[in-house]
């Protein structure tokens, strides 16, 4: 149901916005996994970024809000009346050369209902935690970084909705991979910094006290 009304969004080419209420009602269905998609799938795209680094900041916040309810256990989105009103421009998701790829990669790979024993509350837990975790790496506005934390959200939720427990496996791994590598790279920048203030903060930083 999802995956045949999402290709033929994306062949529509007939309008450029829509709301947040607008393409949950498109798709017939409220439920997180899909407003995980809805907020991240333009961004997960291998496109250059086009806000300065800000253009997975919406996305971010919208993610965030999805994956507490997810562990509140609610199955259907609640969102205020002016996130609903929020309009996302699907241009670029329906002029983009990229798609027909993931149709293609979808339809010969992912298998629905295989194995399905995956696909329990634990799992599913683990799943919008490592949301969270990603959706704040999209929040800082760094340009070229954003990317995989997007693409790791939209893997989640997409595999989960079609119920592919292997590819869902390694959809969960790359998310962890992503959320450790940020940091980590986080951490040595962060270290170099403290060890280079004495450069680039003309000597303010980083003096000797007497």
């Amino acid at each position: 149901m999802f995956y045949s009304k999402f290709k033929e969004l994306v062949n529509d080419k007939s309008k450029e916005t829509y709301t947040v209420e607008e393409l949950l009602d498109y798709f017939g269905e409220s439920t997180i996994l899909v407003g995980l998609i809805i907020s991240n799938i333009i961004t997960s795209l291998p496109l250059p970024p086009w806000g300065g680094g800000l253009e997975t900041l919406p996305g971010g916040i919208l993610s965030i809000i999805f994956a507490v309810q997810g562990l509140l256990g609610l199955e259907h989105i609640y969102l205020p009346e002016w996130m609903k009103k929020t309009e996302i421009n699907v241009t670029l998701l329906t002029g983009n050369d990229f798609m027909p790829s993931v149709f293609e990669f979808v339809d010969n790979h992912i298998v629905p209902d295989r194995e399905k024993w995956i696909m329990n509350r634990t799992t599913e837990i683990l799943m919008y935690v490592l949301v969270i975790a990603n959706a704040l790496l999209m929040l800082v506005p760094i340009m070229f970084t954003n990317g995989p934390p997007s693409q790791s959200i939209t893997a989640m939720a997409f595999t989960r909705l079609l119920g592919d427990g292997l590819y869902f496996m390694f959809s969960l791994g790359f998310a962890c991979f992503v959320f450790i590598f940020y940091v980590f790279l986080g951490i040595v920048f962060s270290k170099w910094l403290y060890r280079t203030r004495r450069y680039w903060s003309f000597g303010v930083l980083g003096r000797k006290r007497r």
